[in-house]
């Protein structure tokens, strides 16, 4: 409370797994703060999120062993050390979080219907479903006309989805904070902010095939690592036609204004991890920038995007890990996005029953429709859903083959597991040129085909020959060794600077001007 204020956050979130966890774990640490909070996103994903505050997940787990902070084995329960990480009340002497139970959260859900039956696939971008998040936006402005009536005795401020177009022009009053969350890194926000100096380097990343010269490199931005021209952030898999960069290009001029005219700009990501300076983060934009990740969500509030799964179902996944060799596991998983081919699911099974690799291979059940060669499943287990989380943190779990989504590049950094990267569009990119390339900490898919990314196909041999850098020899040491050293660097650079107190900073310089305006 400032000045007799109270103050309120409204969160709204783009209705997608990357979106909504961050956003969740953001609005946890605001209720932290005693800070209530209206969280904003479809009624498909709030009421999930709602009951998942309510009664955690499911798949939570008691007294298993989980990999500590030096690489130690150590019992994993709420009031751990790998929550104390993440909190902004960690003492750091203990490592202990001080709980805060769902009831003292001040967080109500705001649930606005899309318009989609029930039983949609909300986990395909589809033109459909984009039409659906444009439609919200009517449905929004109602609300915030609802919550914003005059109170004397409440100061609110919005935090919003730069990948929500359309908040911008509703919410403008010039009386209320609008805080610009980006999920992605800080990186390719530099990027984003930085097309023009790409555009004048002559590559239009709108318009041309990045695959065409593999040698071109883009070191036309300030302070950030040389990268190819093929690892931009520009690629869109999922409209199809020409007019699918087009729809970027658009977006971006969006995200541009939205930028300007924010009050502030949050970032997921700490200054540590990708090492840019001020001016090449700020570019030309006046808006105070602030990096307040990592926003990855403590084990018990990992969200199932469909269902809630079955806790005996987590609990067989977590017993059967229980049963594998130290750093033997090959956890697979390409997000809530990526979908797995037939072709695809055939050449990495006989991939793995050639190496004879144990593995946790995540498939959704439309999926698991492609027949699976028998003898693969000798050596791992194929589940719907996984507790990523935990599973990152189990002494089992040598490795991560992963699409290099933010959220799961964070997690796995965060838990020092070794990456097998295999991105397949927009921010993957980027993300996995800083995994291989920059943090050395994972290794590369290797593609078959160029063109639409929709139909390459990774073969066995490309598959065995970068699991074999992953798993075995000096290889798997020193990226198992580089990996570690992240995680200890990531997590002591919490303990001394909390990237959370950033939000701190928010609160007594931005907000309380602008609530005692």
């Amino acid at each position: 409370m400032r000045d007799g204020k109270v103050l309120h956050a409204i969160v709204c979130a783009y209705p997608a797994l990357g979106h909504l966890n961050p956003l969740l774990r953001l609005s946890i640490l605001f209720a932290q703060q005693h800070i209530p909070v209206t969280f904003v996103s479809t009624q498909f994903y709030c009421d999930r999120l709602r009951e998942l505050l309510r009664n955690g997940h499911p798949c939570t787990r008691t007294g298993s062993q989980q990999q500590g902070l030096d690489g130690a084995d150590e019992t994993f329960e709420r009031g751990s050390i790998l929550e104390g990480i993440f909190s902004a009340e960690c003492n750091s002497e203990q490592g202990k979080w001080h709980e805060c139970h769902e009831k003292q959260w001040d967080i109500s859900f705001e649930g606005l219907s899309d318009g989609l039956p029930i039983e949609f696939d909300r986990r395909s971008p589809s033109t459909e479903l984009s039409r659906a998040i444009e439609h919200l936006r009517p449905a929004f402005e109602d609300l915030l006309r609802r919550l914003l009536h005059p109170n004397p005795n409440v100061s609110y401020f919005i935090i919003y989805d730069a990948f929500l177009s359309w908040t911008r022009d509703v919410a403008m009053s010039p009386h209320i904070p609008r805080i610009l969350f980006w999920p992605q890194s800080a990186s390719v926000f530099t990027i984003f902010r930085r097309t023009e100096h790409i555009l004048r380097s002559g590559i239009n990343p709108f318009v041309d095939d990045l695959d065409a010269d593999p040698g071109r490199m883009i070191d036309c931005i300030p302070g950030l690592p040389v990268l190819p021209a093929s690892y931009l952030p520009y690629r869109i898999q999922f409209v199809a036609g020409k007019d699918r960069r087009f729809l970027l290009y658009e977006n971006l001029g969006y995200q541009d204004r939205q930028c300007r005219e924010a009050s502030c700009i949050l970032i997921n990501s700490l200054d540590w991890l990708e090492r840019l300076p001020d001016d090449t983060l700020k570019s030309n934009i006046a808006t105070p920038i602030k990096l307040v990740g990592p926003l990855v969500l403590l084990p018990y509030l990992e969200l199932d995007l469909s269902v809630f799964s079955n806790r005996v179902e987590c609990e067989e996944i977590m017993e059967w890990l229980d049963t594998q060799s130290v750093s033997s596991v090959l956890y697979i998983c390409l997000g809530s996005v990526v979908s797995w081919t037939k072709s695809q699911i055939q050449e990495i099974s006989l991939g793995l029953t050639e190496k004879q690799q144990p593995f946790l291979w995540v498939m959704r059940p439309w999926e698991m429709r492609h027949v699976l060669p028998p003898e693969v499943l000798k050596f791992g287990k194929v589940v719907a859903f996984a507790p990523q989380i935990q599973v990152l943190g189990h002494p089992s779990v040598g490795g991560f083959l992963s699409h290099c989504g933010w959220n799961s590049t964070l997690e796995s950094l965060t838990m020092g597991i070794p990456i097998l990267a295999w991105p397949h569009f927009l921010d993957q990119f980027p993300n996995c040129w800083f995994v291989v390339h920059v943090w050395k900490v994972g290794v590369q898919l290797s593609r078959t085909t160029k063109g639409r990314m929709e139909d390459v196909v990774v073969d066995r041999n490309q598959f065995t020959a970068a699991l074999a850098l992953l798993m075995e020899g000096e290889s798997k040491e020193l990226m198992k060794l580089n990996s570690m050293n992240m995680k200890k660097q990531i997590q002591e650079r919490l303990r001394q600077y909390n990237s959370y107190s950033n939000l701190r900073i928010i609160l007594s310089e931005l907000l309380p001007e602008r609530a005692s305006a």
